[in-house]
């Protein structure tokens, strides 16, 4: 009797469902890590003063201008359906997780510096203003703006 000898054809198949549990498993963190290095031109730590602003701080008379929950808060759709779209892509083998992670994350980061841009309340008191040269409560030198960023954590690790 002649062996029959079937031949295994992947079609990417292998790729496909690793890509789909991977991102299942994975998430991007957007804001300002704990450990990040970047200062204020007068020496302030990055990440203190977007908590002073997000948070506020009473004793301090420095009110709170949430702009990292409001990013998130007026555009849950949008992010819902971004990431939605990413998911579909990497179902279709045209983005990896990994690809669709750091598009997530760009797209939050885009709303957030949005934010801070936007933000007009409560505004600053005459004095900061006369100070900063600008009326922008969140910017004064664009340092804490341009420092949003965003960690990928792939199943536990770091990428």
């Amino acid at each position: 009797m002649p062996q029959s000898s079937t031949k295994d054809i992947d079609h990417g198949w292998k790729e496909f469902t690793r890509e789909v549990k991977d991102i299942k498993g994975s998430y991007t963190k957007v804001g300002f890590p704990s450990d990040s290095k970047a200062k204020e031109e007068d020496g302030g730590s990055v990440v203190d003063i977007a908590l002073y602003n997000q948070f506020g701080v009473p004793s301090k008379n420095i009110p709170a201008r949430p702009f990292m929950s409001l990013a998130y808060d007026k555009n849950k759709h949008k992010i819902n359906e971004f990431k939605a779209k990413q998911y579909e892509l990497v179902k279709a083998k045209k983005s990896s997780a990994e690809k669709a992670l750091m598009a997530i994350g760009e797209f939050m980061i885009g709303l957030i510096r949005k934010e801070i841009t936007d933000l007009k309340e409560p505004a600053n008191k005459e004095s900061t203003k006369k100070r900063k040269g600008s009326s922008n409560p969140l910017i004064d030198t664009g340092i804490m703006r341009s420092s949003v960023t965003q960690s990928i954590n792939m199943k536990g690790k770091n990428v």
